[in-house]
């Protein structure tokens, strides 16, 4: 398959990886934040200016891929701040139309404490969408779509514990999400937030023409370290044991209220899951899952084939694991590193950087893959690192 490394001729430079993948009509960009084409932070301290920079690079990228903002089917947002999501949805809806994008939005430090705002998309060049906006009694911000459906693929908008409904415009312009947190499900409940989440989801497969036998990645993101059993207690009893990569974080959300926000990826095309001999397992989840030519790997952390912690407290150790992790998955799922497009890593320092870096650089070509990167925690103290990564073969 046709596989272009895009950069964009006025954006700033990257460092070991590129502004975009393009691989057939699918385009999968990198983290973009809001610095000029000399790498100079735009905006120091005000998030509208930054959000309207981050945007104009992103154009920037899509126009270098021949694409078009109506292409996009996915994005993921970071935020600084949570006070900042009002003004992030009014510029993201400046550029991209209503209801023709599924996505998530969580609240974590970027690498430069001058940031405030971080994006990175997923286009469908020129291929048809459908854009699933009616699920009765099933709650999702306004401008999105419950779930965008692309070829084979359906991305499903991240979920929140909130009841069902959907908050209105006001005046032809965006209602304040604030005014629906008043309907959050289980305040204080992980079990009863799950719940409502994975419920909304059973009602979006179904819409969508998909069942859980079609989910192949699902992420989860709460704002405590202390209840993955809980949420696991609820989540098997929707989704398939050994069926689905799962990527799980601890960070922040735009609901104060919220413990757990998840999104989906679902895929109607045939689809293998793997669990690779010699690489840790968690709990019910799947090392990587193949739908068509894509291969999602589960989010690694520095955990050996004895489930035990590789490195607690040496980054360069730790980050060795993690590859090493994700290598023995990609070989097991009968793929390499030059097939890999994308990878997002989440880490608890920004310090760590450069130590990440040169295990990095060992594995992925320079220039040849997309990358997201954010500060995030985890559900063992000793983590530091976990790296998730998609690939396409063919």
């Amino acid at each position: 398959m046709d596989r272009e490394h895009i950069v964009a001729p006025d954006l700033y430079e990257t460092k070991g990886y590129t502004h975009a993948v393009k691989v057939g009509n699918v385009l999968y960009t990198s983290g973009i934040v809001a610095r000029d084409k000399d790498g100079q932070v735009v905006g120091k301290g005000d998030f509208a200016a930054q959000a309207r920079q981050v945007y104009r690079n992103l154009e920037s990228i899509l126009r270098a891929a021949g694409a078009t903002w109506n292409d996009v089917a996915k994005y993921n947002a970071y935020l600084v701040r949570p006070e900042d999501r009002q003004e992030a949805r009014e510029i993201h809806f400046q550029h991209l139309p209503y209801y023709q994008r599924a996505g998530a939005t969580i609240v974590t430090p970027l690498l430069d404490p001058d940031l405030l705002i971080e994006v990175d998309l997923i286009a469908h060049i020129g291929s048809p969408k459908h854009c699933i906006t009616n699920v009765p009694d099933t709650f999702v911000p306004v401008g999105s779509p419950y779930a965008v459906k692309v070829g084979d693929t359906i991305y499903i908008t991240g979920q929140q514990p909130i009841a069902g409904g959907q908050p209105l415009f006001k005046s032809g312009r965006l209602g304040s999400a604030a005014a629906y947190e008043t309907q959050v499900i289980g305040k204080g409940d992980i079990k009863a937030q799950t719940d409502a989440v994975f419920k909304n989801f059973d009602a979006i497969l179904k819409a969508s023409g998909a069942s859980w036998d079609n989910v192949v990645w699902a992420h989860g993101y709460v704002t405590r370290d202390d209840v993955l059993e809980e949420m696991r207690s609820v989540r098997y009893g929707y989704m398939k044991m050994g069926q689905v990569a799962q990527t799980s974080v601890v960070c922040g959300l735009v609901g104060p209220d919220w413990l757990i926000e998840s999104e989906l990826i679902a895929s109607l095309a045939p689809r293998q899951s793997f669990t690779v001999p010699g690489v840790s397992v968690s709990s019910g989840v799947a090392h990587a899952v193949k739908a068509g030519n894509t291969i999602y790997v589960q989010g690694q952390v520095g955990r050996d084939p004895q489930d035990k912690t590789v490195g607690a407290g040496d980054i360069e150790a730790q980050a060795g694991q993690v590859y090493r992790n994700l290598d023995n998955i990609l070989k097991g799922a009968g793929s390499s590193w030059k097939d890999v497009v994308r990878i997002k890593t989440y880490l608890t320092d920004r310090s760590l950087v450069p130590a990440i870096r040169r295990v990095r650089d060992r594995y992925l070509e320079d220039g040849s893959y997309a990358s997201t990167t954010v500060v995030a925690g985890f559900f063992k103290p000793e983590y530091m690192l976990e790296v998730e990564a998609v690939a396409v073969t063919g």
